[in-house]
């Protein structure tokens, strides 16, 4: 599976590397790991981030460039981690389209091998995994830089290892990673159990909105701009709030809308059952079996949407 992504790396000079829209921790820890690879190996890299990390990312690193449409930054090499389809890198598709070779390198079920190489591995837990998998393979050196980034990269996808994504190889590489000297608790700290008094607030006036179906199987929790704004919380800094619901006993399938002015953002996650991919798919998204979203043109009729096409689910 490494065999052309090696080819790619070797021969490229100057690379771009890119991770999905929105970057969550699994896909900055991934992207910020394979440029500290590449400079190792004595290339050029510089990550292109959709946006300024949330904040409780910002620890993570200030290694990065946003990038702005129009943005001229040829290169020999553009990777993409993370990102399951090319329109989930934005405005960047002009960079990828601008380079040389493409490498594809996630771990989405639901990827549309959109490169001209694509290192695609479903099982893998974690994008950071396959990265990690990557080094041992091509017998690329760890460093404690990199081991960071990965290491990062794989708790957040995986929960902090409490997800059903992760398997002995998972445990393994972190176990690896942490004879590096990562400070595990320090990290997951930052990464699980550190927010802004504000958000917290907001995630609290969430916990009273819960909204459930189907005799409990189905809970959903829906914000729009203005209680955003009610908050002083950008959007961006709350993306894990599906989770509010997904912690409900009996709880099925857990749903968080987010109703912006240009754009409404769906994320599914289920909490074992049902493959919560296809119902992405069905609003244009993808994802995961456990864990999957879609971004949909904005309505009023989106959670209705929602609730109809999980009823169907059930159903069958």
């Amino acid at each position: 599976m490494f065999e052309q992504v090696a080819k790619a790396l070797k021969e490229a000079g100057s690379v771009a590397v890119l991770a999905h829209i929105s970057e969550d921790a699994d896909a900055l820890g991934s992207a910020f790991a394979m440029a500290e690879i590449l400079r190792d190996m004595g290339k050029t890299a510089a990550c292109y981030l959709s946006d300024v990390p949330e904040k409780r990312l910002a620890f993570i690193s200030d290694d990065f460039v946003v990038y702005e449409e129009g943005m001229q930054a040829a290169h020999d090499l553009c990777i993409c981690l993370d990102s399951g389809s090319i329109d989930r890198l934005g405005a960047r598709i002009a960079m990828f389209d601008a380079a040389q070779c493409t490498v594809n390198i996630d771990h989405h079920c639901t990827n549309t091998n959109y490169a001209q190489i694509n290192c695609v591995d479903g099982g893998a837990a974690a994008t950071g995994e396959i990265l990690f998998a990557l080094c041992k393979e091509l017998c690329i050196p760890l460093t404690a830089a990199i081991a960071r980034y990965l290491y990062i990269a794989i708790a957040s996808d995986t929960g902090c290892f409490k997800y059903s994504s992760v398997k002995p190889e998972t445990m393994r590489a972190a176990a690896e990673l942490l004879e590096f000297g990562i400070d595990h608790a320090a990290l997951c700290r930052q990464l699980f159990d550190t927010d802004e008094l504000n958000i917290v607030q907001f995630e609290g006036w969430l916990r009273s909105r819960i909204k459930s179906y189907y005799g409990g199987k189905l809970c959903i929790v829906s914000a729009g701009q203005e209680d955003f704004a009610r908050f002083g919380v950008e959007e961006r800094d709350v993306g894990d709030i599906v989770n509010i619901p997904r912690s409900v006993k009996g709880t099925e399938i857990a749903v968080s809308i987010r109703k912006l002015a240009d754009k409404t953002k769906i994320s599914f996650r289920s909490n074992g059952t049902y493959n919560v991919a296809d119902l992405a798919l069905q609003f244009g998204g993808g994802g995961h079996v456990m864990a999957a979203g879609a971004t949909v043109a904005p309505g009023d009729d989106i959670e209705e949407r929602v609730i109809k096409a999980c009823g169907e689910l059930f159903h069958d």
